[in-house]
């Protein structure tokens, strides 16, 4: 099936979308990071031409993001002070940003490297985690492209990052599964 997530049903493009097979169930996470409330119009379709009908069953469910769920808001990342219960199911929307196959929320954090400085940052999945950890460096909360970024895997993920400038960088750290 294919999930749709619209502003109204004149809407021409998806605030919110995804597809997948029979076999696994999707989710859709959307944020309203604005100020008042928004009303959205969920469509269900099938993803395939050879498969034009179907029946489901759906649910919507509300919670309140996590905190650094949106990019301006991100949390600080301070060196070697860890942040345990990073949940990513609070996260933002998906950013597809360098790893296309990162379908879950995410968390924003800064980070701040020092010239000539090297910054490691490394997320382990809590026991039970089924998704492996994606890591994103960006440049800023509007960047296309990332710096750098790592999949990883049930162990969990390591991003190194380099500041060979002569002035401290700031960069924004993104965790997503």
């Amino acid at each position: 099936p294919q999930v749709r997530v619209t502003e109204g049903c004149a809407a021409t493009t998806c605030e919110f979308d995804a597809a997948g097979s029979i076999a696994s169930p999707l989710l859709v996470t959307g944020l309203n990071d604005g100020l008042s409330p928004r009303t959205y119009v969920v469509a269900v379709n099938a993803a395939s031409t050879a498969v034009t009908t179907g029946t489901y069953d759906i649910v919507a469910t509300l919670s309140e993001p996590a905190a650094g769920a949106v990019c301006d808001e991100a949390l600080p990342l301070v060196p070697d002070v860890p942040l345990p219960g990073q949940g990513t199911a609070g996260g933002g929307v998906s950013s597809f940003a360098c790893v296309t196959t990162s379908t879950g929320g995410q968390l924003f954090y800064d980070l701040r490297v020092p010239a000539g400085q090297r910054a490691r940052v490394v997320a382990t999945p809590a026991a039970g985690t089924t998704a492996p950890p994606v890591l994103r460096a960006l440049e800023s909360c509007v960047s296309a492209s990332c710096i750098t970024s790592v999949s990883g895997t049930s162990a969990g993920a390591t991003l190194d990052l380099a500041n060979d400038d002569l002035t401290p960088r700031a960069v924004k750290v993104s965790l997503g599964g």
